[in-house]
């Protein structure tokens, strides 16, 4: 499980769980990995804004929709905690 990182109420960063570069992973397990990765790293450039990180990742709005749901993320875990309903 990753653990994104706060600092004055603005996310500025993600740690992950660290993989030894010895072990050995299917394709399947890279794939998602790496999309993970991608899908957070785009919300945490965003602040949490779907659709500026579906035109950062190339998929659309809905499609990432769909992809966060299936990596367990929300948009307000990128959201700096002070940010009011209408920021976000």
């Amino acid at each position: 499980m990753a653990a994104i990182v706060v600092e004055s109420g603005m996310v500025v960063g993600i740690e992950a769980p660290v993989r030894e570069p010895q072990e050995l992973l299917t394709l399947f397990e890279a794939r998602y990995w790496a999309e993970e990765d991608c899908i957070r790293r785009a919300l945490v450039a965003t602040r949490g804004n779907v659709t500026h990180a579906a035109i950062i990742v190339g998929r659309s709005r809905p499609t990432l929709h769909g992809l966060m749901k299936d990596h367990g993320l929300t948009r307000q875990m990128f959201q700096p905690s002070d940010a009011s309903p209408a920021e976000a």
